[in-house]
């Protein structure tokens, strides 16, 4: 009995006395053919299908992951990144889809971009990070959002968007946050805009939370300020937030910056002098004993003053204030002259003398 070559061989031999032979298919090519009599009964692999080795009566399908395009194939290639198979015995792969990616080869599946990141194109090995005040909340996006308006991102790569701190704004959607500059404030979060500081307020500092009164003494008429101004000499406000300072009365000063108008002092009077109130020394030969004062006194006969006294002073004995009222000094009798707190000298009376000028007779 004559013995057959078995599929995936052939024997083109006749009155053959062994099955050595009979000779197997090469890799690539198949043969269901039994007792096949020339190499024609070998058939190449389909693509999508591969056969590494010789002598076989069925080729393998391609495992998914890989491909084979090609006939006759005897082995399959793995998909490259960025690509996947899901299927066995596929002639190509399939690009992962926008908002999907794939980092390694020979894959079935591609993998969903996560929250905070995205991918607009086909084919990719990865995910782009959402940019600073973009997110995205889903998983598997093509693209990000601009955060709202008074929102934004602290970093990139985030699924969501957290609003503007106190004392900080954003106008637009998809921007950044930013301080309020001096001058401005916002004690709200999440905040389109910062508001100017109005008249009697003032904010020196960037991302300031509220605007601060001005302290008494001080006081600001603009608005969007970052300091106060002094309350000038001669002028005083005693309460905080004003828009302008008051006038001392006439008799009271400062020296600016006052919550307070003082007394002018005994010896000083007050007077308004364009539009400026100073307090002044009364002159030599006046006086003032009072504070609170528009004017001063002046001395009466036998008596003296120099400047800035509270009251005038008496000439001693043996010397006269010769000029009246307003006297800044005394003038020494001469011999033979007496006074006592007078206006003049007066000559010594029959019997008395004055030798020494001064002398009380």
């Amino acid at each position: 009995m004559c013995i057959t070559c078995s599929p995936g061989y052939y024997s083109n031999t006749k009155g053959a006395t062994t099955k050595e032979t009979c000779i197997g298919c090469l890799e690539g090519t198949y043969s269901l053919t039994v007792a096949a009599t020339d190499v024609l009964s070998c058939l190449n692999c389909n693509p999508g299908f591969y056969n590494p080795n010789k002598a076989k009566s069925i080729c393998t399908k391609c495992s998914p992951g890989q491909v084979q395009s090609s006939e006759k194939s005897t082995s399959c290639i793995d998909c490259e990144i960025g690509q996947i198979q899901s299927f066995a015995g596929e002639i190509q792969c399939s690009q992962c889809n926008p908002g999907s990616f794939q980092a390694k080869k020979g894959q079935i599946t591609c993998s969903k971009c996560r929250n905070g990141l995205y991918q607009s194109q086909s084919g990719k090995e990865s995910c782009e990070k959402c940019i600073i005040s973009t997110y995205s909340q889903e998983s598997g996006q093509t693209s990000c959002i601009n955060c709202p308006a008074g929102y934004d991102t602290s970093s990139s790569g985030q699924k969501n968007c957290f609003s503007c701190s106190l004392g900080s704004y954003n106008s637009n959607e998809g921007s950044i946050c930013k301080n309020c500059p001096k001058g401005y404030s916002q004690n709200a979060a999440g905040s389109i805009e910062c508001f100017v500081c109005p008249k009697g307020y003032y904010q020196p500092a960037v991302k300031g939370v509220n605007c601060l009164m001005c302290n008494p003494g001080l006081w600001s008429d603009d608005v969007g300020v970052i300091t106060c101004k002094d309350c000038e000499p001669g002028y005083f406000q005693p309460l905080d937030g004003q828009i302008e300072c008051t006038l001392c009365p006439i008799g009271y000063m400062t020296n600016g910056r006052a919550s307070i108008c003082s007394t002018c002092s005994s010896g000083r009077y007050g007077k308004l002098s364009e539009n400026k109130l100073e307090c002044i020394e009364c002159p030599a030969g006046y006086s003032q004993m009072n504070e609170i004062s528009t004017n001063c006194y002046q001395c009466n006969v036998g008596r003296y003053s120099v400047s800035g006294r509270s009251s005038c002073s008496t000439c001693p004995s043996g010397w006269s204030a010769p000029l009246g009222l307003g006297n800044n000094s005394c003038t020494e009798c001469v011999a033979g002259r007496i006074s006592v707190a007078s206006s003049s000298c007066d000559d010594c009376p029959s019997g008395y003398s004055s030798v020494i000028a001064s002398d009380r007779w």
